[in-house]
This record gives structure tokens, C-alpha cells and sequence, in this order.
């Protein structure tokens, strides 16, 4: 069945790619990197638990709809350009300020918690972020918090535009890194590059064959960053290839044995809107964003990642991978379209791209919904409403994130 549904999704993005020649295409985005994970499992033969057909036929479903639903809507759908393509300086300065302070005071609130033991400190700067351990306290960061998330769309509106020096660039690229360091999160760093390489591939200024280097360097970094922040470090022992199989496969694996009722109450799929119930005074359960562990082999290893399709079908079973895929499809498909002539478009569908990378680990997008609004926000007032005072975005921005965090 695993290798069907490679050969399937290998002939559907070559259809995909050879219609306009552009692989970040959803319609060609959608299939190639299934194609890719399934290839990577059938060489890697992990030896967790086999996959029976829960996970094929909810994949196969997901990428037809998908495929499908972003080919209708970006190939046929006219509508009027609306060009958000100067930047807004006012705003920018602003937000370039705010965003600095923040990356700073909470950089230097976690490494200054970190430190406090320097041999387990970047353990301690994982945990900080995952909030898992509870004997751990940091200094809150506050409403400047919500600013973390505009520093990577400072840094994309610079590389899509250039309107300043390169001193920008360079500044904002390294409070990006930095924010990811101080998180220790590979998903943070996955983000930056995938969106980095969209940007830049849209704009004509990098070439595919030019990426075989920085992924592999990319890798090479996740493999030392994953051992930097284990507890025995360099001392213990690290398996490459069981590392890559965790981290490319579990998810498949995990979705495919764990049990699953679907409910139809979207308490994954609409978690965001519950969490606002729940801030309303509703009594009304809130899904956490890190799921439970599910074992995948017989050695007992555990995951807590079922790909980005778990939402969907543990809230509405196939008929919510069907009607997501569709859905997820036509926004992909929309923006892709609005990209070609809109900068804050383009930067939101890099992110949407990053996103479905990422998707054999878990869903970015409803879990995290508060943050992909951020994302869009700060997207559409860097490149628009330049009749806005500054003040009033700036009030606006902290009232719509604080309200729907």
C-alpha cells in the first residue's frame, strides 16, 4: 500500500510541476512531500509498528482533496489584486523596536534561568519552552511576548523587498536565530529556512539544486542540536538513523496503532475557538497542544507527534480528512495565486508552506491558530493600512493577540 501511494503522489507531482514549472505550488507542494517521507520509509524500513490502513487511506484522501481543491482555486479563480507591496515605515519602525526589545528580555530571561546550571543548560532551555517542567520559573516577558512572532515577518517583508540595507537583514535574521536557539526548537529553526527558501525561490533568486548543501547542513544541525539538548550530550550514545526514523515516521506510525474515536465536537480541529469560550467564562474542555505519548515498537519508544491529518480525523474520521483536505487546499490555492503580486500574501504563504513541510510531524495551523493570526496580521500592516496612525495599529495589535492568544 506504502509503495501504491509513493508511485501515486511521485506521478502526481511531476504532473503538478511540469503545469507552471514551480515546485512551491500547492498543487505540487501537496503530493512531492508525502512522495518524499513515503520514499524515505520504504528505504528506511524503521522498525516500528507496521502500518496497516488507517494512515494510507487518510493520506491518500488528503493529498487527492488537497491536489485537487488548491488546483481548482489557484487556476481558476479571477479576483482583483489588492497590492500590499510598499512596506509601511511608521509601522515598521514600530514593530522592529518592539520586536527587538522582546527577542532580548526574553533571550536574556531564559539563558540568565539557564545558566543557574551549566550542565544541563540546554536541556533547561528546552524545558523552558515546552513548559513541562514545573520545578522551572521564568521572569514573564508580558504583552511583549506577542511580539515574538513578528520578528519573523520583519524578517520576511525585508528579504521579499530589500527596502533597507543589508544591516537589517543581517539583524533580523540573527534575532530570528537566536529566538530559535533560546527555544531549542528544530521546528523553529525548519520554519526559518522553509520560509527563507519559498521567499527566495518565488523571487527567482535561488534554485533547487542550489539547496542539496544547506539541508544537508540543515540535518547535520538537528542531529547537534538534538544532542546538545539531551541529558547525557555528547557522553552518551546517539543513533543517527533511529533519530531520523523518530522524527520523519513516528507520526505515521502513531496515527496508523493509537486509538481513535472520532467524537465530532472539533476539539482539536476548532481548539482555538474553545480556548476563547474558555477565556469567555465557558465551561468547556480545552485540548492541550502537546498530545499523549502512544508507544510505536515493541522497545518501547513513544511519540507524541500523528502528522498534521490526527485533527481532522480523531474530531470527524475520513469525512474530516476529505472536507480539511478541501478546505486547506483552496486556501493554499488562494494564496498561492495573491502571492504572485503581493508581498504580505507571499510572506503568509511561505509560512503556510513551512507548515505543510512539516506536516509527517503534526498540524501548525489549527492547533496554533492564534499564532498563524498573528502571523497575518503583522503581515497586512507592514504592507498596508498606511492611512492608520501608528498608535492605533500598535493598541489594535496588542488588543487582537492578547484576546485570541
Amino acid at each position: 500500500m506504502i509503495v501504491l501511494l509513493c508511485i501515486l503522489f511521485f506521478f502526481l507531482s511531476i504532473i503538478g510541476y511540469r503545469h507552471n514549472q514551480d515546485i512551491f505550488s500547492p498543487y505540487t507542494l501537496g503530493p512531492i512531500i508525502w512522495f518524499v517521507i513515503l520514499l524515505l520509509y520504504i528505504f528506511s524500513s524503521p522498525t516500528f509498528y507496521p502500518i496497516d490502513i488507517r494512515f494510507p487511506l487518510c493520506v491518500f484522501l488528503w493529498v487527492i482533496f488537497f491536489t485537487i481543491s488548491s488546483f481548482v482555486v489557484s487556476e481558476n479563480l479571477n479576483f482583483k489584486y489588492t497590492k500590499f507591496n510598499a512596506i509601511n515605515e511608521r509601522v515598521w519602525k514600530i514593530l522592529l523596536s518592539l520586536s527587538i526589545f522582546a527577542c532580548l528580555f526574553g533571550a536574556y530571561n531564559a539563558i540568565s534561568v539557564a545558566l543557574s546550571d551549566i550542565d544541563t543548560f540546554f536541556t533547561t532551555l528546552r524545558s523552558i519552552n515546552t513548559g513541562l517542567d514545573d520545578n522551572i520559573t521564568i521572569k514573564s516577558s508580558g504583552i511583549f511576548s506577542y511580539f515574538y512572532s513578528a520578528l519573523l515577518v520583519l524578517y520576511l517583508a525585508e528579504l521579499t523587498t530589500r527596502r533597507h540595507s543589508k544591516r537589517f537583514l543581517y539583524i533580523l535574521l540573527f534575532l530570528n536565530l537566536l529566538f530559535s536557539f533560546v527555544t531549542m526548537a528544530k521546528t523553529q529553526f525548519a520554519l526559518l529556512f522553509i520560509c527563507s527558501i519559498v521567499v527566495l525561490y518565488k523571487q527567482k533568486k535561488v534554485k533547487i539544486r542550489q539547496l542539496i548543501i544547506p539541508l544537508l547542513l540543515l540535518l547535520l544541525f538537528f542531529v547537534f542540536l538534538q544532542i546538545l539538548r539531551s541529558v547525557d550530550g555528547f557522553e552518551g550514545e546517539f543513533d543517527i538513523k533511529r533519530f531520523f526514523d523518530i522524527y520523519l515516521f513516528s507520526g505515521m506510525t502513531a496515527f496508523d496503532v493509537v486509538n481513535i474515536s472520532p467524537g465530532w465536537d472539533g476539539k482539536y480541529t476548532f481548539r482555538f475557538f474553545y480556548a476563547i469560550g474558555s477565556v469567555l467564562g465557558l465551561d468547556i474542555p480545552v485540548a492541550d497542544t502537546i498530545l499523549n505519548y502512544t508507544l510505536i515498537d515493541s522497545m518501547g519508544t513513544i511519540t507524541n507527534v500523528y502528522t498534521g491529518l490526527f485533527p481532522f480525523f480523531a474530531d470527524y474520521g475520513y469525512f474530516g480528512v476529505i472536507l480539511f483536505a478541501s478546505i486547506n487546499g483552496a486556501l493554499y490555492g488562494y494564496l498561492y495565486k495573491k502571492s504572485k503580486a503581493n508581498n504580505a500574501a507571499l510572506i503568509i504563504y511561505s509560512i503556510l508552506s513551512s507548515y505543510y513541510v512539516l506536516i509527517f510531524l503534526g498540524d501548525f495551523l489549527y492547533t496554533n491558530l492564534s499564532l498563524f493570526i498573528q502571523y497575518v496580521f503583522y503581515s497586512l500592516i507592514i504592507f498596508g493600512c498606511h492611512k492608520l496612525h501608528p498608535f492605533i495599529i500598535f493598541v489594535f495589535n496588542i488588543v487582537l493577540v492578547y484576546a485570541f492568544r
